[in-house]
């Protein structure tokens, strides 16, 4: 949903390519969800979308901030067993 939002930021072949890796993971279903999104990581235009999205400092700093808290929470939950699924 997000790079359809901002296609005109990344161009029509990396929109594309995103979108062709993203189909498949979400037409599956419910059930193999859990273990689809592991393939939804190696989205790269996705990547190339945030990197566009906060060129400016202020962003920049919000976005590694909400990255850095993220993923303290999740090494908490992995740690104490706790089954959160993003």
């Amino acid at each position: 949903m997000v790079m359809t939002i901002f296609y005109k930021k990344i161009g029509f072949a990396y929109w594309l390519t995103g979108m062709l890796m993203t189909i498949p993971t979400l037409i599956n279903g419910e059930s193999v969800m859990t273990s689809m999104l592991r393939y939804t990581i190696g989205i790269f235009p996705f990547y190339i979308l945030v990197a566009k999205l906060t060129e400016e400092k202020d962003t920049d700093d919000m976005m590694t901030i909400i990255s850095a808290l993220l993923q303290g929470f999740m090494m908490v939950f992995w740690g104490t067993g706790f089954h959160f699924i993003v």
